[in-house]
């Protein structure tokens, strides 16, 4: 097999490092860094393998004045037919499917891609998180509820649900029981850039319930990836930056608040 050559490119870390012109700009660096790893994933999940840890770190940029991405590293990659290793994925990227140990497919990769664009946005990990739970917190404050029937079918749901369905972890210094209460927002707060269709992408890309997100295929058909991005009358592109600007300031500590109540402890997350 031929070595990748991966001299001389680096990691995608924000959709503003690209040249920004008049007539290229953040919302086509968008569409065509979108579109060129979904590519990538159809041509891979067309081979029947699931690439299993993309993230950042794995999509190279092979030249910022073309815009040209490449995705790379197979190390965790893995046939859809082989015996599916429990433990895949970054956890920051982690498909929910993956978490609760139900099995998984190519689905996995369309969730870590969705995770990844939120970031290039903004800069900063979608679903914060310093545990599987906390993770878990997070997707469903701002995507919403899991599944009742993944939930019931997930081996290791137990990990993280009590038999009524509360988030819980054990903290590992105290080994007190800790329920976590989902902090409430959505997408269009975590991305407040005024494309109402790149939020709505976004969210087709982060659908909980991997029967109903779509395929690299499916996703490429989207509508967002073929209309051209205008500002809303009620926002100019001043307010837009300023909103993107305060947003990436936010301190993720700014985001928990801890209750402690008898026997336990309930943290908003």
């Amino acid at each position: 097999m031929p070595r990748l050559q991966v001299k001389c490119c680096k990691p995608i870390a924000h959709a503003c490092d690209f040249n920004v012109s008049p007539t290229y700009n953040f919302h086509d660096i968008l569409q065509s860094i979108t579109i060129q790893c979904l590519e990538a994933l159809q041509f891979l999940h067309g081979l029947g393998l699931i690439h299993c840890d993309l993230k950042p770190e794995n999509i190279l940029v092979k030249s910022y004045s073309r815009c040209e991405v490449k995705v790379i590293d197979l190390g965790s990659s893995c046939f859809e037919t082989d015996h599916l290793c429990s433990y895949v994925q970054s956890r920051s990227y982690r498909a929910p499917e993956v978490i609760l140990g139900l099995s998984y497919d190519k689905k996995i990769d369309i969730w870590s891609l969705g995770c990844i664009l939120a970031e290039l946005c903004t800069g900063n990990v979608l679903f914060q998180n310093d545990s599987s739970a906390t993770l878990l917190a997070r997707v469903i404050g701002i995507i919403g509820p899991i599944d009742q029937g993944m939930l019931a079918k997930g081996h290791d749901t137990y990990k993280y649900f009590t038999k009524n369905h509360m988030l819980y972890e054990r903290n590992q210094e105290t080994n007190r029981l800790e329920y976590l209460i989902p902090k409430k927002t959505s997408l269009r707060h975590r991305l407040p850039m005024g494309d109402q269709g790149f939020i709505d992408f976004i969210a087709h890309l982060l659908e909980v319930n991997p029967k109903k997100r779509p395929s690299a295929l499916e996703a490429l058909k989207h509508p967002w990836l073929f209309y051209p991005f205008t500002i809303p009358e009620y926002l100019d592109k001043a307010s837009v930056d300023s909103s993107l600007k305060s947003h990436s300031n936010i301190p993720s500590s700014c985001l928990l608040v801890s209750l402690v109540t008898v026997g336990s402890i309930v943290r908003s997350l």
